[in-house]
């Protein structure tokens, strides 16, 4: 083997070894990337969870206010709550139905009464299939 042969050999291991290296390197940056990208929507999931919470349980209280413009804020916040997180509708709607029976009303029905039955009605059709 002439000097040149083996220097071409040298050479082309050093690149198989270098293409190795990076690509190792490669996987490790986007391994390391991916669970960055987790971590981060792992974290915006959880401050919207409380950031949600917050709302409901602000929400709530306001539902017995004398006020209806109160009262149609809370609702409307409740409704947001059971169109963006399909895993909190059930027991917001429940909440709902729960105050919607105990509203006294004569002849005309409440506004607030009215925006409930636009938020139920709806959604109990969707999990009949009607």
């Amino acid at each position: 083997m002439t000097a040149v042969e083996f220097s071409e050999l040298g050479r082309n291991w050093g690149l198989v070894a270098a293409a190795f290296v990076g690509l190792a390197v490669a996987i490790w940056r986007a391994v390391a990337a991916d669970r960055q990208s987790r971590a981060q929507r792992d974290g915006l999931y959880q401050t919207r969870r409380e950031h949600v919470a917050t709302l409901f349980s602000q929400a709530v209280p306001a539902l017995e206010d004398d006020k209806l413009h109160v009262r149609l804020g809370a609702i409307f916040t409740l409704r947001e709550i059971v169109e963006a997180f399909p895993d909190l509708s059930r027991p917001t709607v429940d909440l709902l139905s729960a105050y919607l029976a105990s509203v006294e009303y004569d002849d005309e029905i409440p506004r607030d009464v009215e925006e409930i039955i636009a938020i139920i009605i709806p959604k109990a059709n969707s999990e009949t299939g009607s």
